[in-house]
């Protein structure tokens, strides 16, 4: 990757927090809509995108971050990756208009 292991590479190899990682991923999994494999996906707060490759190995996704080293991690993995923050919105419509914004993005992506 780029020389080094993120902080999520890291974790997974540590004995509570990847045991603790897997679990999630395996509860994510288990919360997905029957058909979740052939839909593209939105990850607010993205990181380097190694969760969002476990849960979703392939396929079209579309992860959000405020780090740009990490939105180059993830790229790497596949991602379609963009810098923001939905967290900035003033109030629920603020937030839900940048969630559109997003979401007819990810749709537009082939």
């Amino acid at each position: 990757m780029f020389g080094k292991e993120s902080y999520y590479e890291k974790a997974l190899r540590h004995p509570v927090a990847g045991r603790w990682h897997r679990t999630l991923v395996k509860l994510v999994r288990t919360l997905l809509p029957s058909g979740w494999e052939s839909m593209k996906h939105l990850d607010l707060g993205c990181g380097d995108g190694l969760t969002l490759r476990m849960i979703k190995p392939e396929g079209e996704v579309l992860g959000v971050d405020l780090d740009p080293e990490m939105l180059e991690q993830a790229k790497t993995r596949g991602i379609t990756a963009i810098k923001g923050n939905v967290e900035e919105a003033k109030d629920a419509d603020e937030a839900a208009k940048k969630l559109t914004t997003l979401l007819k993005n990810l749709s537009k992506r082939k």
